[in-house]
């Protein structure tokens, strides 16, 4: 598996390199913190973390970059150029620092992907790189959401970390980890996933929820955050946006949980068979984006600090389901409320270009997210492509 400790090999980390916005966050989360010398500032963009990391060249320089915090990930996935960059055909290690930590990783756990870097708001270094779990097994994660800062120490370094402790099951094949969850008054096991956007659950076992509480379900279609994958499959087309009215953890309670229900048995089979107990989901990032939450994964338990309430509004949305294919945004489906489809003039194939000023083109998914959120009632300006020729269509948010 992983590791090194690496206490006098890395230095503590500022934001330098990183925009205003994120400079300025990113340093007076850190001090405001008290973090130690793992802490880094991250970007939040459409509820996932990107961190920054350096990764350490042949030479002892080093790179720094953004990395995708995927905890459902099993590689270190790099971008091809960042791969050759780094000299890893003549290697048999990687190592990366956060802040001050240095972290090994056998080679046999990075690959190099073919996808670009990217740019995201804030940021002038861009994505070129996931930091997954299987590479943090020695050590305590925390993620801070409200002052943006994500920290690694070596487990056992200092005491319990701040909030409420509930135990967890740790794949250390994968460095996935799941949770005891009680829903409706059953227990089912859920995979913790900041990597993922938004929570989501096998449609299999909502459907008993769903008959006892039709008031759960708030629509039909994936929007926001909920179009996670922005796949255009029918997950996301057909999946139905649900808001759970509580969901337990030991002795944590989770109100208001918004979660889609995906009708995808090979998708969750693929998935339970990453995780140490059979589970039928993930609780993701519009959840975990409320607290301060440590994983120590030598010691399998999870801490959580409320720091802000429930976002209840948060798929208040221009009702369209998006997929994204070769370097387009185009329209998958309409999102129904109670079967009514929630957006006229938009048609499936239509190609969105613009909301409001935002040009599409250049958006994160965040960003795009964003400028389809809204007060429910009010009105978003989309200008779309259709069969070649620009349409301009006035389209409403929706509560779902």
């Amino acid at each position: 598996m992983v590791v090194g400790r690496g206490a006098g090999g890395g230095e503590v980390t500022t934001a330098t390199g990183l925009g205003a916005r994120l400079s300025a966050l990113g340093l007076a989360s850190l001090l405001a913190a008290g973090a130690g010398p793992g802490a880094v500032p991250f970007v939040l963009d459409g509820n996932r973390v990107y961190a920054r990391v350096e990764f350490v060249r042949p030479d002892g320089s080093t790179r720094a970059v953004l990395a995708f915090v995927d905890l459902g990930g099993t590689e270190m996935e790099l971008t091809s150029e960042l791969y050759a960059e780094l000299g890893l055909d003549e290697r048999d290690s990687l190592r990366v620092r956060v802040g001050g930590v240095e972290i090994v990783s056998p080679k046999s756990l990075v690959s190099a992907e073919r996808r670009r870097a990217r740019s995201l708001p804030g940021a002038t270094e861009k994505v070129e790189a996931t930091l997954p779990a299987i590479v943090l097994l020695d050590h305590r994660l925390t993620i801070d959401y409200a002052r943006r800062t994500l920290e690694v120490r070596p487990s056992g370094a200092v005491g319990p970390p701040p909030g409420l402790a509930t135990p967890m099951h740790l794949d250390a094949r994968t460095g996935l980890v799941a949770v005891d969850a009680v829903i409706d008054g059953r227990a089912y096991g859920v995979t913790i996933d900041p990597g993922s956007a938004y929570t989501w659950l096998n449609a299999d076992a909502a459907q008993p929820w769903m008959r006892a509480h039709p008031e759960w379900v708030r629509g039909t279609g994936a929007v926001g955050p909920a179009n996670m994958r922005m796949s255009g499959d029918s997950a996301e087309s057909d999946g139905r946006l649900l808001r759970i009215l509580e969901v337990r953890v030991g002795t944590l309670s989770l109100p208001n949980v918004g979660a889609l229900a995906v009708a995808d048995p090979k998708l969750f089979e693929w998935y339970a068979r990453k995780n140490a107990v059979p589970v039928i989901g993930w609780i993701g990032g519009n959840v975990l984006r409320r607290f301060r939450i440590t994983i120590d994964y030598p010691t399998r338990m999870m801490y959580w600090e409320r720091t802000t309430p429930p976002d209840t509004a948060e798929l208040d949305q221009v009702g369209i389901v998006l997929r994204a294919e070769q370097g387009r945004i185009t329209i998958a489906a309409i999102a129904t409320k109670k079967g009514v489809p929630t957006v006229a003039e938009v048609q499936p194939g239509d190609a969105l270009l613009r909301i409001g000023d935002l040009d599409v083109a250049t958006a994160s998914w965040g960003e795009i997210w964003r400028a389809l959120h809204g007060p429910p009632g009010a009105h978003r300006q989309l200008v779309l492509e259709r069969m070649g020729r620009p349409v301009s269509v006035t389209a409403k948010v929706t509560a779902f």
